[in-house]
């Protein structure tokens, strides 16, 4: 309500208004709280091997950089930012309500970061007219172009397709809606010059929460923030390491939103810190390729539509789900206690309640070892329970008063539940000593449990 208006209006109608904000007001207090938060639910969904056996995506070519260069601090980036951020809390205000986050990591190197690298791994399956497609669509991506000339036969070449292959190149575009779609200049009937069926257009429709003249400032704060995040990793560094390293910097900084049609991309997950899956994996493949290690996402359903990451490490493929892995999903852990459910599982952890939607997903790796699964690496892998070793592991596994273990088997877990709480015995441990103890969160498909620790 603007200030003229409000001189106009007569002393009824404030109080009438002063009363409907009073309500509003009490009813947004109400609501407060985190996101509504979805945990999955089980699903009892197979994969068959012959389902998951594809060919691995093309080898990739050493990252392209180009002469593009960013300064990390300015005023004017710095006012400009604060308007982005302003525009951004505004659009979404009724959706997000980020919980409790640690503070951000002391730099541990300087990052001279110029230009984004990728290893246009789906650039290179292309050639000829599919090639040349591929090249124009990145060029309109780059210029904010809304219809762009698609001079293909639309029978040889899916121009669908070649979009996402741009994306999923570069998921450091962000600027989009996420839909895009091609359409015929030129119907004919009956007998038609095949050329034709050249004349084709592109469209896509640019995201309308950061004003348009602000995009460029946009894509300099997410490159800021990119260099920011690397520069908190050594660079001697292992790509385990690294990629540990980003997946619970996601699910540190970052909350699950609960809106289907926003918060879909990197500059959401690593600026506005509220998104959806796809923000997440988004994210996380800009990073990877920042860090020269080869991931991607692919689409499914865990009840509704999601997306997750692959991730390679030393030839083998893994499974990471950061959505599910979110802190946000955990109420009242720590800030700084990371799940890591999905952390480099296999398809016989993951598909217990993921579902591949082939037809959309690019490639589908297979994901059969182990080895990097984050509690076989942390010795907080229960094969057979024996009190005195869990009691080991908690102590070895603790971080502010939470520990985390995975089991071998649903029998195992319950095992431990039993011993550890029906029978009070973990009172007697030294995780535990002098502490009121209970067992928050046991996942029956990853076979895990988080174990929460408070002063009486």
């Amino acid at each position: 309500m603007s200030v003229e208006y409000r001189k106009r209006s007569d002393s009824m109608r404030k109080i009438i208004f002063l009363l409907m904000g009073m309500v509003f007001c009490g009813m947004l207090s109400a609501c407060e709280g985190k996101p509504n938060q979805r945990t999955p639910s089980p699903q009892e969904t197979t994969i068959t091997e012959e389902a998951t056996e594809t060919t691995a995506p093309p080898e990739t070519t050493a990252p392209i950089q180009t002469t593009t260069t960013i300064t990390m601090e300015s005023e004017t980036e710095t006012l400009a930012t604060e308007a982005i951020t302003l525009a951004v809390e505004q659009s979404s205000l009724e959706n997000s309500n980020p919980y409790e986050m640690p503070p951000e990591p002391d730099s541990v190197r300087a990052v001279a970061f110029s230009e984004y690298q990728s290893p246009l791994t789906w650039r290179q399956t292309l050639s000829g007219d599919a090639l040349t497609l591929y090249d124009e669509i990145y060029d309109g991506f780059m210029n904010y172009q809304t219809m762009i000339p698609a001079k293909v036969d639309p029978d040889e070449v899916n121009i669908d397709r070649i979009a996402d292959y741009v994306l999923e190149d570069h998921p450091e575009i962000f600027w989009y809606e996420y839909n895009h779609q091609w359409y015929p200049l030129n119907f004919t009937v009956g007998f038609s010059n095949p050329e034709t069926k050249r004349d084709n257009m592109l469209r896509m429709e640019l995201q309308n929460r950061i004003p348009f003249e602000q995009l460029d400032v946009a894509r300099e704060e997410l490159k800021n923030k990119v260099a920011q995040i690397l520069s908190y990793i050594p660079e001697n560094a292992s790509a385990d390491e690294k990629v540990l390293f980003v997946h619970d910097y996601l699910v540190k900084y970052c909350v699950a939103a609960d809106n289907a049609e926003i918060y879909y991309n990197a500059y959401d997950c690593l600026i506005g810190r509220n998104c959806m899956c796809n923000g997440y994996t988004k994210a996380f493949t800009l990073l990877m390729n920042q860090l020269n290690i080869p991931a991607g996402q692919v689409l499914g359903d865990i009840g509704e539509y999601h997306t997750w990451n692959y991730v390679v490490l030393d030839g083998n493929y893994y499974w990471l789900d950061i959505t599910l892995d979110d802190n946000g999903i955990y109420e009242g852990l720590p800030p700084n206690f990371v799940n890591h459910n999905y952390y480099c599982v296999t398809d016989a952890q993951l598909f217990k309640n993921h579902t591949l939607d082939y037809g959309n997903s690019l490639f589908v790796p297979q994901c059969i070892d182990n080895d990097r699964n984050y509690f076989r690496t942390h010795n907080a892998f229960v094969e057979t329970y024996h009190f005195d070793e869990v009691n080991q592991m908690m102590q070895e596994n603790t971080v502010e008063g939470c520990t985390q273990l995975q089991f071998s088997s649903p029998e195992q877990l319950q095992l431990a539940i039993n011993d550890l709480f029906s029978q009070n015995s973990i009172l007697e441990t030294e995780f535990i000593k002098g502490k009121n103890a209970y067992w928050r969160y046991a996942h029956d498909d990853m076979l895990t449990l988080i174990i929460d620790a408070y002063n009486k």
